[in-house]
């Protein structure tokens, strides 16, 4: 089972809890099953994504992406397709409740892109975040070019992007990337204590506050996921990508 569901005082708990976590399509959708059941949960006020493992998530299962740019379905990214799995993605992005990132680990790839789409990111100091696919041919390709410039300058942007280098957690919250900073003790504390300040506000107002908050960007934000994809598609089925992405699957062989 790639994922843990509670429920304690109004309050989700989603734990990842595998060694890499990798972001393969069935644990998408193991995710986004429990995501809209604890959507249309009158007993959920807010959600918590965290993990049990040193590593919140290493990012997309790279074998499977492969398999991907061999399908005919995909040949240009334009989202023509109901079967492509980069849709699965977006799930999280379109919840109505409020949903924190718990971040203790690794946070990178597509994993970083995951806690893009939560209203907030609580961090621990053991916290590292990064867009390492650049050192494989590729690009983020699940929201990460878009959604990150709602977080930090372009500059920074363009650090984390062009050099697929991973920040401290410290650097992240000066960078505006994360919420707040805990030590791995208190981070999970930290996440409570912020969702226990959430459920004591009126879910029905964050509800529409949230809708709000999202109404302005939505079809701008769907034009740009669009043309990500295509560009992410393309490096994908490139041989430089192929190369690269072969070299590290096999550097331990």
């Amino acid at each position: 089972m790639h994922i843990q569901f509670s429920v304690d005082s109004k309050i989700a708990f989603i734990t990842f809890q595998n060694n890499l976590n990798l972001l393969s399509t069935a644990f998408i959708l193991d995710l986004n099953r429990i995501l809209k059941e604890c959507d249309s949960d009158i007993n959920v006020h807010v959600i918590i994504i965290q993990s049990t493992t040193k590593i919140f998530s290493a990012g997309a299962d790279l074998k499977e992406m492969q398999m991907l740019s061999n399908k005919e379905t995909q040949h240009n990214g334009t989202n023509t397709s109901k079967n492509d799995p980069m849709d699965h993605w977006q799930y999280l992005a379109t919840l109505k409740k409020p949903v924190i990132a718990c971040i203790m680990g690794a946070c990178l790839g597509g994993a970083l892109e995951i806690a893009l789409m939560c209203d907030f990111i609580i961090a621990s100091d053991n916290a590292t975040f990064g867009f390492p696919e650049i050192k494989l041919g590729l690009l983020p390709g699940g929201g990460g070019t878009q959604r990150i410039l709602q977080r930090i300058s372009l500059v920074n942007a363009k650090k984390l992007m062009f050099l697929g280098d991973s920040i401290s957690a410290k650097t992240a919250y000066e960078w505006g990337l994360s919420d707040a900073l805990f030590s791995q003790e208190e981070c999970f504390n930290g996440s409570v204590q912020l969702a226990s300040k959430l459920t004591n506000q009126s879910l029905d107002s964050q509800v529409a506050i949230k809708k709000l908050l999202h109404l302005l960007e939505h079809e701008s934000m769907q034009s740009k996921l669009k043309t990500e994809r295509t560009y992410f598609y393309d490096r994908l089925v490139s041989k430089e990508a192929n190369f690269k992405i072969n070299t590290f699957l096999n550097r331990n062989k």
